[in-house]
């Protein structure tokens, strides 16, 4: 810890004598840096539930490889993609073979955390489509993982683009563009 303290000192002085936009943000790096890294740590997984009459089963590793289906209506609770938190009204259905994918599914009726989305096609969706943008998109086009069930479904995914995000976090560098600075808190 007093390494830590000692690093801080010395950083703190050695941007003080830069211009003063350029420690401004140095020190906005270093006061919220765990902050942004415990909030990247929840940013790794997406976990949805969602109770009403559903059935789904599907496995994913990319929505390229994936395989299952999901018919039906559900009011979701959502830990999602792109620090989507709340709540929504999911309906419509969809069926993936690796390779193909069929669906009309729709987000609606959301808080004001959570993205509302209508997504209506057949073939394979693409990573460069807004709805899978990774910044800021309703959906993470390069997720793993799941989700099932029968009136109450559950979904559980991992992030991969979270995970280097995280990583390189301990680095000063943000490719989600999604840490906290002072701006967010005024």
């Amino acid at each position: 810890m007093k390494k830590f303290c000692f690093m801080l000192l010395v950083a703190l002085t050695a941007f003080s004598f830069a211009p003063s936009a350029r420690a401004n943000e140095t020190v906005e790096k270093l006061v919220l840096y765990v902050p942004n890294r415990v909030v990247d740590l929840f940013d790794l997984f997406s976990v949805n539930i969602g109770f009403g009459p559903k059935a789904q089963l599907e496995l994913m590793c990319t929505r390229f490889i994936g395989g299952g289906f999901s018919v039906g209506t559900s009011a979701m609770l959502y830990k999602d993609c792109n620090r989507q938190y709340g709540w929504g009204l999911q309906n419509g259905w969809h069926w993936q073979v690796p390779g193909f994918m069929q669906e009309d599914t729709e987000r609606v009726k959301t808080n004001r955390l959570v993205l509302s989305y209508w997504e209506s096609f057949m073939g394979m969706p693409l990573p460069d489509q807004k709805i899978y943008q990774y910044h800021e998109g309703a959906r993470d086009y390069w997720q793993i993982g799941g989700g099932g069930g029968l009136l109450v479904t559950g979904e559980v995914f991992v992030n991969p683009i979270e995970w280097v995000d995280f990583a390189l976090g301990f680095l000063f560098i943000d490719i989600k563009d999604d840490d906290f600075t002072f701006e967010n808190f005024q």
